[in-house]
């Protein structure tokens, strides 16, 4: 059995220090053969000691999502105003800082048509207070922004002060599926300087090694809050728990094993 989960999880793309930590805390005490309850719950808290979990960030007066270029924040900006505004108690605001990308007003604008939220369109640092202040401490405002590469640093740096205003807000960081471990490991040192609070793990559907991400993020105290696992607004978007994670990741692990190898002639 332990041969067996070990075997899943290196599949999956975790590290094999990462996938040491979690069976030492998952499979002592285990019977010979568990119930699948118990190996259930035995996964969780091996995930629950490997990593920090936190609430999907839909609580706070103002939340940001940063990352790099092409991980889906738009769009995860929206599955968030979804989630915040679907009971209707407190008003919900879209906005975005995102002057690079051709196309996003529009794309925002589409958004927030549908879900009848309140637009809003950040080009100063005092457009955000602005917003804030209009809005009232009621209000739940999502701040999308543009995507920053590894060149773009005064981007970064303008990104940097405009979350220094806000010092309680909530700042997920998404990080794409599909990258190795060393890419996951610099897009967070990248982001340190805007003070993430959460990290979601973004288009994971498309992620053959999930495994990956996590291993990247293991050890940082940065808590894992959340996955999206496609385009749909608000459905493709997963709460993280160590429960969800050890699922994830042994289905990946299954399915990269059971993958035919393939023979070039």
């Amino acid at each position: 059995r332990d041969r067996a989960t070990v075997r899943l999880l290196l599949a999956s793309g975790l590290s094999r220090e990462a996938t040491r930590r979690f069976t030492q805390s998952a499979l002592p005490g285990l019977p010979p053969a568990p119930d699948p309850q118990a190996l259930a719950e035995a996964s969780a808290r091996g995930f629950d000691d490997l990593l920090d979990f936190a609430p999907t960030p839909v609580g706070h007066q103002c939340t940001f999502v940063v990352g790099p270029p092409g991980c889906g924040k738009t769009t995860t900006v929206a599955k968030l105003v979804a989630h915040a505004s679907k009971n209707g108690e407190r008003p919900v605001v879209f906005a975005t800082t995102d002057r690079y990308r051709v196309g996003s007003h529009e794309q925002t604008r589409v958004f927030t048509r549908c879900m009848g939220v309140r637009e809003a369109y950040i080009e100063h640092f005092g457009d955000l207070s602005a917003v804030l202040r209009e809005s009232g401490e009621q209000a739940a405002v999502f701040v999308d922004t543009p995507g920053i590469g590894a060149g773009n640093s005064d981007r970064l740096q303008e990104l940097a002060e405009l979350r220094r205003l806000i010092p309680a807000a909530a700042v997920a960081l998404l990080v794409p599926a599909g990258v190795h471990r060393r890419e996951a490991q610099r897009i967070l040192d990248r982001f340190t300087p805007v003070e993430p609070t959460c990290v979601g793990f973004s288009r994971i559907d498309d992620c053959a090694l999930p495994g990956e991400l996590v291993t990247a993020l293991a050890g940082r105290g940065l808590p894992l809050a959340f996955f999206t696992t496609g385009p749909s607004v608000p459905d493709d978007l997963e709460a993280a728990s160590p429960r969800s994670l050890a699922a994830l990741l042994l289905r990946a692990g299954s399915g990269a094993i059971s993958k035919p190898e393939v023979k070039h002639p």
